[in-house]
């Protein structure tokens, strides 16, 4: 029997400066039945547009189109694709040697699960690993935690109509939503999967400007998510501890700051008393 095809969807616009690190770190699996889209999300600079003219692989395909912006680029490259499953990997990222064979072996044994995710591998100026935690509704309504490098079913992904092109940043969070709306299941493999490359400008340091817009934006196509009666059910089916609750309600740009600073140690003492699961 055939292994899957695992589709691997990479956008990119004015950034193809990187793309080496993607493709070098795709054409590294040992699991070879994979194809790579790389998505031209109407690039403009002549040295991104010199690089990508330059990609020649068998298993790699770059589609140009005008700029939709990236979960338009992504929409595209997954339907350009053929793969039963899908692995979107932005133009500056990179995964581990371990993750097409060990997410498809875990979407294969778990039909119900829509995507497989594994802790995040932080590399350039900042060269870490953080604990992704078992899967969390509660926890994923109050801020994104999966890896958008993660690999899930094209089924899961038609299901819910692809990514929402309309969002104005978090589109990987929103679709997360769309997909435990739909009851699709989500499951934590071990080890890092993943890795984001950490170097000035990104998405994050782009979308914080408008952060409480985008929060007002997935609340507005998630309502019955976001009501006090749907967050206390939640709350419970999870059973969220009172420092949990207290964690999640911090602000995403809040979070990640505090996540890098010392108070970060004291989160291993509280999970020694059973108050917090996420490390």
């Amino acid at each position: 029997m055939s292994e899957p095809l695992v589709t691997i969807v990479t956008a990119t616009y004015n950034d193809a400066r990187y793309i080496h690190l993607p493709i070098e770190s795709v054409l590294a699996q040992p699991y070879e039945n994979f194809e790579m889209i790389i998505v031209d999300d109407g690039s403009t600079d002549p040295r991104s547009l010199e690089i990508l003219t330059g990609i020649r692989h068998p298993k790699i395909t770059l589609v140009r189109g005008e700029n939709r912006g990236l979960p338009g680029a992504r929409n595209t490259g997954i339907r350009a694709g053929r793969g039963d499953y899908i692995l979107p990997l932005d133009a500056d990222d990179k995964i581990t040697p371990v993750c097409l064979q060990r997410s498809v072996e875990a979407l294969e044994a778990n039909p119900d699960t829509a995507m497989v995710y594994g802790d995040l591998g932080l590399f350039g100026t900042d060269d870490r690993v953080i604990p992704a935690g078992a899967f969390n509704t509660y926890r994923l309504a109050l801020g994104n935690y999966l890896p958008v490098g993660s690999v899930f079913r094209r089924e899961a992904w038609e299901s819910v109509g692809g990514y929402t092109e309309t969002m104005l940043g978090f589109e990987d969070w929103e679709f997360w939503l769309k997909l435990v709306e739909k009851g699709w299941k989500f499951r934590k493999v071990d080890g890092v999967m993943f890795l984001h490359h950490q170097h000035g400008r990104s998405m994050w340091t782009d979308s914080r400007p408008i952060y409480k817009k985008i929060i007002a934006q997935i609340r507005s196509l998630h309502p019955e998510l976001y009501t006090k009666e749907s967050l206390r059910r939640l709350r419970e089916e999870n059973g969220i501890t009172w420092f949990e609750d207290l964690v999640y309600r911090i602000p995403l740009p809040l979070r990640r700051t505090l996540g890098r600073s010392p108070l970060r140690r004291l989160l291993r003492v509280v999970k020694a008393l059973g108050l917090y699961r996420d490390l």
